[in-house]
């Protein structure tokens, strides 16, 4: 190792290492609350945590904390929502002497250093709040400092916070963090020592790992709390039958549709959270492939039974299959367009999507849908390169085991066979293709003989029975929803002009390997799912659009124009801006002449370098230019991680923004 590249290494570590003790400082504040719940007229323990956000705004983030450590072997399971006691333990430091002031739900009592009381005097005070509370109604908790008289209160940052107990996480984050250090330092170094032609290369893989840090980190935050556990039903149907599934081989999962199957099935009835559940053995209404996966993350986890299942572990299995998506987003990429910045600039689209992030944590057979489909296009890309058979066949049983996943993953069998047959190989080839990943998907119906055939039949009955009208294919174009909330309008519609961009400037190689699936696919979605749309539905379309816009990106940056910049200005940043300030501030009209001036200042900001290089394609004005594509690349990563640490409170802040005729005007 030359002194060059270890001296990139270590700098590299301590870069990192030093990023993450400066990160610290949010793992020192906060405060430390321990769980009761009522259950049966007495008070239980359920948990002890520490908070670094001390406010609790609504009921998502006190009630996951709850019921992800809910004890179901002593305590039962909960049917309905029931009161609560939390203990708030903190050491808070005030510049001055104040009072102290909670905007909160329920009742509550304030002790300082051991005195019942809310007088904080100038300096640290050792505060303890008791809040009790049900969570079958309304439940929120905002802490504020008042002047003495109590007439001019303002909300306690929570770098005024500081637990009374060390959040045990902390260790896991210093290993991760020492194991990017030491990976970032390791790939360039040897970046550093490589000839200049292979340099890339490893460069590439350090902002692969990157991003895979980054993306994993915003996909793990707050995963337990938002989406809210009681936001979609279909998380539990998969978890349950998954667990079952590896119990003792059976299936169980409740159906909207459980009266129709009448004794042909097994009938019963659950009351979880307030939520009835009616559930049908044996169960058949989706594949169970993504199933087996929760099941055995709820396993993992000390389920004892299909409903002890938590949130907290099964969430885990679609976050995972997330960061092996952006990893083969990225592989795709590099076999498309091996060089230049394509396959980075899609990888991060994917990787920081808001939309994306929070409905990949979601238990759906689409997480397990996506990666499979990419890497038999992948497969794909490896047989078309050296026409080894083993890659053909490697590709055509994943693209059948699409299926397994999710019925209409069939979708990807004909994509293959379509892209087999186009490279002019001898008929048998591709008929072999199509056939191999033909009697992959069979497993699919000869499961479901071997587990309940009539099951089957009944739930392809009710699936296909779903209204369908000649509006069923705009939606995919502008109607993004994350579960049910429509909202992200705006980055669908820019990932699905820039790909249309960027595959108009690329061969038919790189066309038909990014639209041939994904147009497949939405069509088989689109008329299987008929009027109803869900914000998973459209999942396995946006690694494909991001590959396309990825390529736009990458022409922007060789040719900057004044069109392609107001693209990714207008649509993906704008929109992203969006968020900035909540949809009251926005509507009232004392805020119009301010957001006029700052709206007018930001387009003219966005705008500018894209028009200098129409009128001077010089240089310099290049160089602007570029330096703009990334500057609006990185306000999009930071709004969109705004977006999602904050999705606690914004979903109720901008539920279905983009239904809100107010912005239609």
């Amino acid at each position: 190792m030359t002194r060059r590249s270890l001296g990139v290494g270590i700098a590299t570590l301590a870069a990192v290492l030093g990023g993450a003790l400066a990160l610290q400082a949010h793992w020192r504040d906060g405060l430390t609350a321990h769980w009761w719940a009522e259950v049966e007229g007495e008070l239980r323990f359920v948990t002890t945590v520490v908070e670094h956000r001390p406010d609790y705004p609504n009921v998502h983030r006190a009630l996951s904390r709850v019921a992800q450590s809910w004890n179901y072997a002593r305590d039962g399971l909960p049917r309905d929502p029931m009161p609560f006691r939390a203990r708030l333990e903190t050491t808070l430091e005030v510049p001055a002497a104040a009072t102290l002031r909670l905007d909160a739900s329920g009742r509550q009592r304030i002790a300082v250093d051991g005195e019942v009381t809310d007088r904080l005097h100038a300096g640290a005070n050792r505060v303890t709040v008791d809040w009790w509370g049900d969570f079958d109604r309304p439940t929120h908790l905002r802490w504020e400092a008042c002047d003495p008289d109590g007439r001019r209160c303002r909300p306690l940052d929570a770098g005024a916070f500081t637990p009374t107990r060390t959040n045990p996480a902390i260790l896991w984050i210093a290993l991760l963090a020492l194991g990017l250090g030491l990976g970032l330092a390791f790939l360039l170094a040897r970046a550093a020592a490589c000839p200049a032609p292979h340099r890339a290369r490893w460069l590439g893989a350090a902002a692969l790992l990157l991003l895979l840090a980054g993306g994993g980190w915003v996909r793990f935050y707050d995963y337990q709390v938002m989406p809210e556990l009681r936001e979609n039903g279909d998380e539990l149907f998969a978890t349950w039958n998954g667990w079952q599934l590896l119990e003792d081989g059976s299936t169980v999962g409740w159906s909207m549709w459980a009266s129709a199957y009448g004794d042909r099935v097994e009938h019963e009835q659950l009351r979880l959270w307030g939520q009835d559940w009616y559930l049908i053995r044996p169960y058949f209404e989706h594949p169970p492939l993504m199933h087996v996966l929760v099941g055995v993350a709820a396993h993992a986890g000390g389920a004892e039974s299909f409903a002890h299942a938590k949130l907290s572990h099964t969430r885990v299995v679609p976050i995972l299959l997330n960061l092996l998506t952006i990893a083969l987003i990225f592989g795709l990429a590099r076999r498309l367009e091996p060089t230049g910045p394509a396959a980075l600039l899609a990888a991060a689209l994917y990787a920081f999507l808001p939309t994306t992030v929070l409905q990949g944590r979601v238990v759906k057979e689409e997480a397990l849908l996506v990666p499979m489909a990419l890497g038999a296009l992948w497969l794909f890309l490896r047989w078309r390169d050296d026409r080894r058979t083993r890659w053909l066949v490697g590709a055509a049983a994943l693209a059948g085991a699409c299926t397994l996943a999710k019925v209409p993953g069939y979708a990807f069998v004909v994509a293959l066979t379509m892209l087999v047959a186009a490279e002019g190989v001898p008929w048998k080839t591709w008929i072999g293709a199509g056939a191999l990943g033909t009697l992959v998907s069979l497993l699919l119906p000869l499961f479901a003989a071997l587990s309940g055939w009539e099951s089957f039949r009944e739930s392809l009955h009710h699936q296909s029975a779903r209204p369908v009208h000649f509006n069923i294919f705009s939606r995919w174009f502008d109607v993004t929803l994350i579960n049910h909330n429509v909202i992200g309008r705006g980055w669908a519609l820019f990932l699905w002009v820039g790909t249309a961009w960027g595959l108009a400037t690329r061969s038919r190689l790189v066309r038909a390997v990014v639209a041939t699936p994904l147009v497949v696919y939405m069509a088989a979605i689109a008329i299987g799912s008929g009027s109803w749309t869900f914000g998973w539905y459209s999942m396995p379309l946006v690694p494909f659009l991001c590959l396309g816009a990825g390529i736009f990106l990458a022409e922007l940056w060789k040719k900057p124009n004044l069109l392609g910049g107001a693209l990714l200005a207008l649509l993906l940043v704008m929109y992203s801006l969006n968020f900035v300030y909540a949809p009251e501030f926005m509507k009232t009209p004392a805020n119009w002449p301010f957001l006029r001036r700052l709206i007018t200042g930001v387009v003219f900001v966005l705008l500018a370098p894209w028009a200098l290089v129409e009128i001077w394609r010089t240089a310099p004005m290049e160089r602007l230019a570029r330096g703009a594509l990334l500057a609006s690349l990185a306000v999009y990563v930071a709004a969109s991680v705004h977006f999602v640490t904050t999705y606690d409170v914004g979903f109720e802040v901008y539920e279905n923004f983009d239904r809100d005729v107010y912005f239609d005007r």
